[in-house]
């Protein structure tokens, strides 16, 4: 009987965990691949944040928001391996040639509106994947950012203006992007 105790919130716990990460699981892949231009980096980012957050699951379901969280530590984990990659490239430029990665393909729309994104400033390009394609709120995406609501807010204007240079007033490549990315 003591084992039916101890399991049954724990139980509950992991399908708590499960729900969680079934909500906020593919929103989050899509972002993390605009951001970092690589689906499959995305996953596993994604994959490493949930791990985080499975590991403090207890703290983690009794914040106001666990999926700012869960964002919020994908993004810290994009920004270290952009880090670590670009120290691994400057060292493959001293000492010879790094290694090759086949491209993965990828349909037209999707790659059009990567690479304007990608091509925003890296604000920019942060707040717009939080608010349009995370679907955070203002108050949300300067919390994950680290930002005043005011920067968030001037950081979407431009942005978006930034986005309609690069790509016209076509919104449907830009939402076609944003589900498929």
């Amino acid at each position: 009987m003591a084992g039916d105790e101890t399991t049954a919130p724990r139980a509950r716990g992991d399908a708590a965990f499960r729900d969680f990460v079934d909500r906020e699981y593919a929103p989050l892949v899509r972002g993390l691949a605009l951001y970092c231009g690589d689906r499959a980096v995305a996953e596993e980012l994604a994959q490493d944040a949930f791990a985080r957050a499975y590991q403090r699951w207890s703290k983690v379901s009794s914040m106001a928001r666990p999926g700012a969280w869960v964002r919020t530590v994908a993004f810290n984990l994009a920004r270290s391996r952009f880090r670590r990659k670009g120290a691994e490239r400057r060292a493959y430029a001293r000492h010879g040639a790094g290694p090759s990665a086949a491209p993965a393909v990828e349909t037209a729309d999707v790659l059009t509106v990567r690479e304007a994104v990608r091509a925003l400033p890296d604000r920019q390009r942060e707040v717009l994947i939080h608010r349009y394609f995370l679907g955070a709120s203002v108050a949300e995406t300067a919390e994950a950012v680290g930002v005043s609501d005011n920067a968030v807010k001037s950081a979407t204007f431009k942005g978006i203006e930034n986005l309609r240079r690069q790509l016209g007033d076509d919104v449907t490549a830009i939402e076609e992007g944003a589900h498929h990315a």
